[in-house]
Parts: structure tokens; sequence; C-alpha cells
């Protein structure tokens, strides 16, 4: 009888321990990642360098409010402008080590890294608005291109998408710019880039690398006569109440890879990773819309503001000038294949 009651017994606990098993509690998972829908929420930095007036700041006001609304607020993008985490050199690196997950870099200071970037500096490359925007969209061989050069440094840092920040043109304290000829021995200040030495040597001006937070005392006090930006940066910087005279060479259509960091891919699951890198896609279209406004509106305080705006250039002139040199850049890089498949967009 005892031997029975102990079977018995010893049966109603093997039968607990099996319902224990396939009802109670799963185990623990292993030390593989989260599922996307655990609830944990992720924050992320954007920095830029630029005020809160320009484009790069209404880029990245969309980019957040694209991921926080897809993301169901699982994604915050932390933004910090006006250089708070460093000048576009320093958020660069900061890209690349992962202390900054998103930054715009413009091309002439990202080639301090990537050398091939260099020749979006040299003037003229793009004709007007709509071959611009033909080249950097995102489904653009030219993006698709610069992209795969990116990615193949190894580097820490991918590309997003493409910001800019209006189309530079020359503002100086001498004379209108018309023609080449104009150029002969002005004081430049110019970004830090060898390639835009050699643009502004071609035409004759004395090209000298100046931060943009010093420049204005520098035209101020006679040590360049002039500079060459966007008219939102020449409003914002106050440049016209010291150079008098802004000539619309439009030589330049600044493009500003957004980098990102390897990082990204690693924080996020690959779903949300998805859709944050979709969302920085829609705001590149979205920043580089907001642009053309902004600098539209910028041109009108300038005129306000006393500035002389001055529409009567020679742009044929200086692309002859100028054309040569990028076909040597190209070459220098061996980006050949790059400077045709913008010249095929014509």
């Amino acid at each position: 009888m005892k031997k029975r009651l102990t079977a018995m017994v010893m049966t109603l606990a093997m039968l607990l321990a099996l319902a224990s098993g396939c009802g109670g509690e799963t185990a623990p998972a292993s030390d593989g990642e989260q599922p996307s829908d655990s609830g944990e929420t992720y924050t992320l930095k954007f920095g830029h360098d630029n005020n809160t007036d320009a484009s790069y700041h209404a880029g990245a006001l969309e980019f957040q409010r694209l991921v926080e609304e897809r993301t169901d607020g699982r994604v915050h993008i932390e933004i910090f402008p006006s250089a708070q985490l460093g000048d576009e050199a320093a958020l660069l690196e900061g890209v690349r080590m992962g202390t900054v997950d998103f930054a715009p870099c413009g091309c002439s200071n990202a080639a301090t890294v990537f050398p091939m970037l260099g020749l979006f500096s040299v003037s003229y490359l793009f004709r007007d608005q709509e071959h611009f925007d033909a080249c950097v969209a995102s489904d653009s061989d030219v993006y698709t291109r610069v992209k795969e050069l990116v990615a193949a440094e190894d580097s820490g840092a991918t590309v997003g998408g493409i910001f800019t920040i209006g189309k530079r043109s020359v503002i100086n304290s001498k004379h209108p710019i018309v023609e080449p000829e104009d150029m002969q021995g002005i004081k430049l200040r110019v970004m830090s880039s060898p390639i835009e030495t050699k643009v502004w040597s071609a035409l004759g001006a004395m090209p000298t690398s100046i931060a943009t937070s010093e420049t204005y005392s520098a035209l101020q006090t006679g040590v360049v006569d002039g500079a060459e930006n966007a008219p939102i940066i020449v409003y914002s910087w106050k440049f016209h109440e010291v150079a008098k005279y802004y000539s619309l060479t439009e030589h330049q259509f600044f493009m500003s890879p957004v980098f990102v960091s390897d990082k990204v891919a690693e924080k996020l699951p690959e779903d949300l990773y998805g859709i944050v890198m979709e969302c920085l896609e829609e705001a590149c279209v979205y920043e580089r819309q907001e642009d053309i406004s902004i600098n539209e509106q910028a041109l009108e305080n300038l005129a306000a503001g006393g500035c002389e705006i001055n529409d009567d250039v020679d742009k044929e002139a200086f692309m002859e000038i100028l054309s040569p040199l990028q076909d040597e850049v190209a070459a220098e890089y061996q980006v050949e294949d790059v400077l045709q498949m913008i010249r095929d967009k014509l």
C-alpha cells in the first residue's frame, strides 16, 4: 500500500513539473537583442553648426518630427544646433567615433576625411537648381555613387542623405563682381580646402582660410576684402554690415552629406533603424525645399539692409575658366565617373 501511495505521489509531482514547464513563465531569453516591440526607447543625437534660422535646423526638426511620429515615440532625435557639439570637422569626427549619431558636413570640410568629396568644391559643377536637385535625389546615380565611395572608406560613417545651404556667391567691400577679371587681387575668405584655394587662385583672387565666426572682424579690419557664402549665411552673420557688394556669382550649390554613425545600426533594432533612415531621406528633401525659400527671404533682407545686390554676372566667363579644373580635380581623386554622371544630367 505504501509503495503504491509513494508511486502516485511521484507521478503527481512529475505531472506538476511538466505542467509548470509548459504553461508557466518562459525561461529568460539568451543574450540576444531585445525584440523591437519591447517598448524600449532610444535617444539619438543630431548636431549641426548652423544657426536656428538656417535650413539645416529646419531639416533637423523635420527629421525629429518624422522619426518620433513613425516610431510612436520610441526613438527621439535630440538636436544640437549652432556648433554646440563643435564645428563640422568635430561633428564628423564625433559621428565616426559614435559620440554623435547624425551630422551634416559640407563636402569641402568632409574632404579631409573623404578626399574624393573635394570634387564638389569645384565651382559650377551644377548649372541650376533643377540640375542640382536631379544629382542629389535619393534615386540618382550620382548620390548612389557618393554613398558607395564613402562606405568603401570603412571610416565609421555612412551617408544618409544630402542637405544644402544655398548657392554661394561673393560679397566684398571693393566693387561688384561682373567678370572674372573683377576678382583680381581680392583678398577672399574661403573654406579650408585645397580645392577652394585652386578655384579662387585661378580667378586671380588671394584666398585665405578663416573660420566663419571670425569673418566679420576680418572684413571689418581689412584682413580680407570679401567672402563667399549663401545669402542666409551672409545675412545671419551680418557680413553685409562690413562689405557692401553682394554679386550673385552662384558658383557653388553647397552639397552637405548628412553623415550617419555606424553605431546607430548597433543601437537600434533592425526595423526601427530602417524607419529612421527612411525618415532621414525624407527630411533631406524637405530641407532642400526649405533652403530655397529661406535664401530668397535672406536676399530680400540683405537688400533692405542696404546691401547692393548685383545679379549682372557673366557666369559663362567664369565657367570657361573653371571647367578644366573640374577635370583636373576629378582625375586627381579618381572620380571621373562621378563628374561624367553629373554632366550627363545637364
